[in-house]
């Protein structure tokens, strides 16, 4: 679950740990929820004070194979939002009571439901771990990264998948080069590198942060 590039998950909520005790971990692609839920675990196990929440946007049961093919994105399809809620409640919620304080998913194309989010709710529940790993298509990835760049802050992890090392038509590694060309913030990619062998992409995660 946090082998290779997703290493740095763990890595980042390790220097998290030691400044905050409340999580708001904001996903763009909850997929089926798993590593949200195994990362918020991790958190709310480090110590019985700690409270954590999620915020998680996908296209979630309205996904097709096309869409999916469209945005470079999985095979798999995402699962609904009622099973994605039974996993967290399942676990987080069982387990840490209301210590967490439950998953709200946002169903939709992100370029809609972000913006909509950050303009009614976001005021009231600011994220402080951010994770954008939805579609991969350019005009998706920059939109995602655009609604959310007001968090990238000192305080906050702010972290990008798939920055493809050896491709640009497709994924982050565009988005990078005009975060870091802005001047405002910086682009950093992570190691180790995933290679996959059936595409060959070499693949890490970024994060951002001030400059």
């Amino acid at each position: 679950m946090f082998g290779g590039r997703y290493s740095n998950l763990l890595r980042k909520m390790d220097e998290f740990i030691k400044r905050s005790y409340t999580l708001v971990y904001l996903e763009v692609g909850t997929f089926n929820g798993v590593r949200a839920v195994n990362l918020l675990d991790y958190f709310l196990s480090t110590d019985a004070n700690r409270q954590a929440r999620y915020i998680g946007f996908d296209l979630f049961e309205d996904m097709t194979v096309e869409m999916s093919k469209a945005e470079f994105s999985k095979s798999t399809l995402p699962l609904s939002v009622s099973a994605i809620q039974k996993t967290f409640n399942d676990t987080l919620k069982r387990k840490y009571g209301d210590r967490f304080a439950g998953a709200r998913l946002f169903k939709g194309n992100t370029k809609q439901t972000i913006k909509e989010w950050k303009e009614d709710l976001a005021q009231f529940v600011e994220p402080n771990f951010i994770f954008i790993d939805g579609g991969h298509s350019l005009e998706t990835i920059e939109s995602d990264f655009r609604n959310l760049e007001q968090f990238a802050t000192d305080l906050n992890v702010f972290l990008m998948d798939d920055y493809y090392v050896n491709r640009m038509d497709v994924g982050c590694h565009p988005m990078v080069d005009k975060i870091n060309a802005e001047g405002k913030l910086v682009a950093l990619p992570l190691q180790p590198v995933d290679y996959i062998p059936h595409n060959k992409l070499d693949i890490q995660v970024v994060t951002v942060y001030p400059a």
